[in-house]
């Protein structure tokens, strides 16, 4: 979560948004919701014993380069813990405006090894 927050600059909030999150963001449409799933037991028990699905929600409006920017959320949440399985792309039209607010969400599996 730190490391979406200081590249994009950009707030990262834990499952969902409250209230008081909300009137925080104002008219802004520009974070990140961090969650994960249930663990379960992973299908290679040789290397790892659990895996859970994490789910990265990137909520943006009227950013440059959207496919950049997905680039980059992968390059930096990728890694041994962490495996980018795949990514949604919609675009939200906001009740009675002329506004379009992009949503992306990244799936990954997180490897919790065991003995960790």
């Amino acid at each position: 979560m730190k490391s979406l927050e200081d590249y994009f600059s950009l707030p990262v909030f834990q499952d969902f948004l409250s209230e008081d999150e909300k009137k925080a963001l104002g008219d802004s449409y520009d974070y990140f919701i961090f969650e994960e799933s249930e663990i379960v037991m992973a299908t290679d028990e040789k290397k790892y014993s659990f895996q859970q699905k994490v789910y990265v929600s990137f909520y943006s409006e009227n950013r440059d380069y959207l496919t950049g920017d997905q680039l980059d959320v992968i390059t930096l949440l990728h890694n041994a813990n962490y495996k980018f399985t795949g990514s949604d792309v919609n675009h939200l039209k906001l009740d009675n405006q002329d506004r379009y607010i992009d949503l992306v969400v990244f799936s990954f599996s997180r490897i919790i090894r065991s003995g960790c």
